[in-house]
């Protein structure tokens, strides 16, 4: 099924907010490389995975928000 492919992008950078880390990923899978997209998670998966900036990862949206960005040329 569609929720069953990942699409893959590279951390660019990371926050830290409590107990939770603020992921800024872009170059998902070669397609608008400008686009930036944002995921959170508990800062003990972070741990777990070993994750930092400059990483590729899978991306499995469970819950997705989308923000139009400015439009204005």
């Amino acid at each position: 099924t569609a929720n069953d492919v990942a699409r893959y992008a590279t951390i660019r950078h990371m926050t830290a907010h409590g107990g939770l880390v603020r992921l800024e990923l872009g170059g998902q899978d070669g397609r608008n490389p400008d686009a930036v997209l944002e995921a959170e998670i508990p800062r003990q998966r972070l741990e777990a995975l070993d994750l930092s900036p400059g990483r590729r990862v899978a991306l499995r949206p469970r819950a997705l928000r989308l923000f139009a960005g400015d439009q204005a040329a």
